[in-house]
């Protein structure tokens, strides 16, 4: 037990009075993706060519070099620069447009929404997030699902190299673990995401919509949050630091406090579990960190040195 909650495998059940997390049949795993960054090439044109005030004008049977004239008037074009994150202020990637935001009380960017399909089918174009007892979990703004830390690992090198010259000395990482728990409380200890008390008030989890559309019989009481399975990331429901999602959806991975290249566990819940006990803040999934599964997912932190 870790604090006070019971540490729950995905392979065996969970405490009394709650319900059994159901093992999911393993699909064959493709081969990992290899990305070989594109080397981008300085676009050459004909007027670079040409001296920095001169153009090709166009005249009646002939065409001529004319000298432009320096006017208060005349404006250049230049590129502008690419905005480095800066605390206080929330961040967009430049490569995926990923939105995080700047959490003060932390001193870090955390991830306004759990990473989406969209955002992994521009690393993995032929990633599949399966189907929960058919219902398609590939949409778009649905989170990414069926990954595991490696996959998670590879992704973030992936977008900081993408991002590099924008970001500076800042990265891309997963949170730790003491990291999750603290946005997911929003630095007031609340034992759930949003609160107090039963029934949640934000969050995707077992409602009466997936026992109609799935045949779910154990479902939080008087709660229906209108999705059957994972619902886009902007229906997930938004805490009081402005983080969407922190709680159900998909089991959120994270890392070691003190050593952020190991796994630690998952953190979250997911759109199937019911359990009081599972949906609060504190409680983890431990599944070992190779495991992929059509409830697992990620968000991203980013932080500077």
């Amino acid at each position: 037990a870790i604090g006070g909650v019971s540490v729950v495998s995905r392979f065996q059940p969970v405490a009394s009075g709650s319900r059994t997390i159901p093992n999911e049949t393993p699909r064959p795993v493709p081969e990992a993706l290899q990305t070989i960054p594109a080397v981008e090439s300085a676009p050459t044109t004909s007027d670079a060519l040409r001296a920095p005030e001169e153009k090709v004008a166009p005249a009646a049977g002939a065409t001529k070099l004319v000298r432009e004239e320096k006017a208060a008037a005349q404006t250049e074009e230049t590129p502008e620069k690419a905005m480095v994150p800066t605390p206080g202020r929330d961040w967009v990637s430049p490569a995926t447009g990923m939105e995080f935001v700047w959490v003060e009380p932390m001193g870090i960017w955390v991830g306004k929404y759990e990473v989406t399909n969209e955002d992994y089918l521009r690393f993995s174009p032929d990633h599949d997030s399966g189907n929960a007892n058919g219902i398609s979990l590939n949409d778009p703004r649905q989170p990414v699902a069926w990954v595991n830390h490696d996959d998670a690992t590879a992704f973030i090198a992936w977008l900081n190299h993408q991002d590099k010259t924008a970001l500076s000395d800042a990265n891309y990482r997963l949170p730790t673990e003491s990291e999750w728990i603290r946005f997911a409380q929003c630095g007031d200890d609340r034992p759930y995401p949003w609160g107090h008390s039963l029934p949640p008030t934000i969050g995707n989890y077992a409602d009466e919509t997936a026992a109609r559309a799935l045949g779910i019989s154990e479902v939080i009481s008087g709660y229906d949050d209108g999705c059957a399975a994972t619902c886009p990331v902007e229906q997930s429901g938004q805490n009081d630091w402005g983080l969407h999602g922190v709680g159900g959806n998909v089991w959120e991975m994270t890392t070691k406090d003190g050593n952020p290249a190991l796994h630690k566990a998952w953190f979250g819940a997911s759109c199937m579990i019911s359990s009081p006990e599972l949906l609060k803040c504190d409680s983890r999934d431990v599944g070992n960190a190779s495991l992929r599964y059509t409830s697992y997912g990620f968000r991203l932190v980013m932080s500077r040195p």
